[in-house]
């Protein structure tokens, strides 16, 4: 005689049962991962530079400003004044938030600072920080920052770029806007 498989769904996909015939005990399965129609969307959110603005980047640390508008934007996220708010329906998520921050024209040393913060409900905390040349003489004047940070969303979260460049003599270092974005990504 072969083997019967039964197999019953409890509790609406919390757990699963499966007998294997009668006289086998049963075997309970938890469910970790839906897929399929009930599966969590990924909430996604991008912007881009403004591709107007190739002014100097700063030399004191300050919030990146030159944002255009988001090209993507789901459901939970909200950017307003440089700052990407998260929503209710996205708390207890995981995410992935990322930038790049590039600069091009400078004619000697330029080293670019770029830093994730989030705001505690109370103050900005630094939570990620990059560097590097982007700059280093007229032959290799061009550069960018790339930084991301795996967090988990919890209410009332807040976050946004802060840059600084450190250069040797005058600051020529211009905005990159094809190089710079902001974006966040839920991975569950």
């Amino acid at each position: 005689m072969a083997n019967e498989v039964k197999i019953t769904v409890v509790e609406e996909l919390q757990e699963v049962k499966i007998t294997i015939n009668e006289t086998i005990e049963e075997v309970r399965v938890t469910v970790n991962e839906v897929s399929g129609k009930d599966a969590p969307k990924k909430a996604i959110f991008e912007c881009m530079a403004d591709p107007a603005n190739t002014s100097p980047l700063p030399e004191n640390e300050q919030v990146f400003d030159s944002w255009g508008s988001p090209e993507i934007i789901d459901t939970g996220y909200s950017f307003i004044a440089n700052e990407l708010s998260l929503g209710a329906t996205l708390v207890g998520r995981r995410a992935r938030i990322e930038s790049s921050v590039g600069g091009c024209c400078g004619n000697n040393r330029a080293q670019l600072n770029v830093w994730i913060e989030r705001f505690n409900g109370n103050t900005w905390d630094k939570i990620k920080l990059a560097n590097n040349y982007i700059a280093r003489d007229n032959d290799q004047d061009e550069g960018c920052v790339y930084i991301y940070k795996f967090v988990t969303i919890v209410d009332g979260d807040k976050f946004r770029v802060l840059v600084q460049t450190v250069e040797d003599g005058a600051q020529v270092t211009e905005r990159s806007p094809l190089a710079t974005s902001f974006s966040m990504i839920t991975i569950d």
